[in-house]
């Protein structure tokens, strides 16, 4: 073969690799994109749980038939979601723990592993204790795998967080809206209503065994999303800490190219595709003492006080729209149609909530956005009873209520992370969320005590509920004037501590 045809051959083979070359800077960019969509599949997998407290009536009925022992009624259905979201809390701290002791990839494999078991004992249940037992097994789990990947992907882009957390609340909304549609169609496809059995309302044997099935579709669809997020999530190293806003993939010029090989080669050694990337002993011990102080700074700081109150503030009207929207539809003779499709509306509407409230948390005052979350919520709390005699009305105000909840997730971590720093997220977090169910969880005996003993035909429980939610949400309102904007600045406030000890 002649050299010029040798020659034409290599440059031919040189061109087609710059096309498909990608400069380590691009290459971090790439892997922190994967890593926001992992993070998003696990978050997809977590909104599962949402769907399942919402279709429980029908694990409800399905007891009632198969288990002549049990005394179950509808009016159980309020434990469920509380129970679950307690469990998700307490759980947000060991994921802490877990995500610094064994890595991420280990924490997240953990995770899955409680919350597939906990639809396996839900799968094989045939009681109101095992259902709860469940519950716990799938809020721990879902608590473990939320947030350490959030924070993981927020690492990756940290000037673009508002962005990053819209879509991946979204996508845990997106989750549930998804799950619960599917778990309609498989288990009550022909949007057939409930039936009165002994002064309380049940779905029929037939439709109600169909949870079951339901329960196996979810298990093995989490567990083949589960894989790909894997596969999708990288750890972001210290080595991996480049500019990630500009993307150059494709030619790469002649001049560059032995040099940008050799970046390319470098850079890789840095790469550990699935490792740990733990730290050594000394950069664990400095990293360790600098995080302690932090977090006792943050602890300290009166606007986390200010934005705990408004979390606990929040947390009970949209828990109960949550958790009693299907009764109070049946007892009102709210429309089938409108009820079958609650559900997944709701979540619809709380992931375009989630999606909106992160993209604007990076472009406008939190404030103003405080101001939007309590202010509709107020509105939401008072008038929610009067749309009980119409259907499409409570269609409406339960999904702007959805609405409202989804952007305050997304506001909820955008602010911790911007205010307090990335590196204290999830532990925060664990403490906001932890307070605010255990608030709800309080509220449980209050609501259920309610329908039992007042004539549930007059609202006359529900108006008590929804109208101390609205004292709660303008107590809200007004403490939004107190939320800070500026994050705290670590270095100054740790020297000057450092300083005072020295001169003590």
């Amino acid at each position: 073969m002649k050299y010029d045809e040798i020659r034409m051959k290599e440059g031919l083979c040189l061109r087609l690799k710059r096309l498909f070359t990608v400069k380590s800077k691009d290459q971090n960019l790439l892997k922190g994109i994967s890593t926001v969509c992992g993070a998003s599949l696990l978050n997809f997998i977590a909104g599962s749980i949402f769907s399942v407290c919402q279709l429980i009536i029908y694990e409800i009925s399905y007891i009632h038939y198969n288990n002549e022992s049990s005394d179950i009624s509808s009016d159980n259905e309020v434990f469920y979601y509380p129970l679950e979201l307690l469990s998700q809390t307490i759980a947000t701290f060991f994921s802490a723990i877990l995500d610094k002791k064994i890595g991420l990839h280990y924490t997240n494999l953990t995770g899955m592993i409680v919350l597939i078991i906990g639809y396996f004992i839900l799968l094989f249940s045939n009681s109101f204790v095992a259902d709860i037992i469940s519950m716990i097994f799938c809020g721990v789990g879902t608590g473990i795998i939320s947030y350490p990947s959030t924070a993981n992907a927020c690492e990756w882009f940290k000037d673009n967080n508002g962005f990053v957390i819209g879509i991946i609340e979204t996508m845990i909304s997106l989750g549930s809206f998804t799950y619960n549609l599917m778990g309609e169609k498989i288990i009550n496809s022909g949007n057939e209503g409930s039936q009165t059995v002994n002064d309380d309302k049940f779905y029929n044997k037939e439709i109600a065994k169909e949870f079951k099935i339901y329960i196996i579709w979810l298990i093995v669809s989490v567990s083949l999303l589960y894989g790909l997020s894997f596969l999708m999530t990288f750890k972001k190293t210290e080595e991996s800490f480049k500019d990630t806003s500009n993307v150059t993939v494709g030619l790469l010029s002649m001049e560059n190219e032995v040099e940008n090989d050799n970046d390319n080669e470098n850079e890789q050694e840095h790469f550990s595709e699935k490792k740990l990337d733990l730290p050594t002993t000394v950069e664990h011990k400095k990293v360790k003492k600098d995080f302690i102080k932090m977090l006792f700074i943050a602890i300290k700081s009166k606007d986390l006080i200010i934005f705990i109150i408004l979390a606990i503030l929040e947390a009970p009207l949209y828990s109960l729209i949550f958790s009693l929207n299907r009764s109070i539809g049946e007892f009102n003779n709210i429309k089938v149609k409108f009820l079958t499709s609650l559900g997944p509306v709701n979540f619809l509407f709380e992931c375009i909530g989630g999606l909106i409230v992160g993209i604007l948390c990076d472009y406008t005052s939190k404030r103003y956005l405080f101001f939007f979350n309590f202010g509709g919520n107020s509105i939401i709390s008072f008038f929610y009873c009067l749309t009980f005699g119409d259907s499409f009305w409570f269609f409406l105000f339960t999904n702007l209520a959805s609405f409202i909840s989804g952007g305050f997730y997304s506001l909820k971590d955008y602010y911790l992370i911007r205010i307090f720093g990335v590196e204290l997220y999830v532990e925060l977090m664990g403490c906001v969320n932890l307070l605010a169910a255990i608030v709800i969880i309080a509220l449980t005996p209050l609501s259920y005590s309610l329908e039992n003993n007042s004539d549930i035909e007059s609202n006359t429980p529900y108006w008590i509920l929804f109208s101390i939610c609205g004292v709660l949400c303008l107590i809200g309102f007004g403490l939004s004037f107190l939320v800070k904007e500026d994050p705290i600045n670590y270095d100054d406030l740790i020297k000057d501590d450092e300083n005072e000890e020295q001169q003590n």
